[in-house]
């Protein structure tokens, strides 16, 4: 199977760089492309309620978040603190 991966971003004085799972075999899960849209949403639409409501699926369909690549502590990640 055929999986594209996007290159994460190598600046390192942003506070947004640590809210990626930079495990190698992690990185080809959506959390990394969900951390990056909603880093992107917060730049377009600050008052968007994306993040809220992925968390809420998550919470109501009880998703393995391990299997989405999220790392432990993610919750404490710049872009994933509510």
């Amino acid at each position: 199977m055929f999986t594209k991966t996007m290159k994460l971003p190598n600046f390192k004085s942003s506070p947004m760089i640590n809210s990626f799972n930079k495990d190698t075999f992690q990185s080809r899960k959506i959390y990394n492309t969900l951390t990056m849209l909603i880093h992107l949403l917060n730049i377009a639409c600050p008052e968007h309620h994306f993040k809220l409501h992925l968390l809420k699926l998550i919470d109501e369909h009880s998703i393995n978040i391990r299997a989405m690549g999220f790392p432990d502590r993610w919750e404490d990640k710049y872009l994933w603190k509510i």
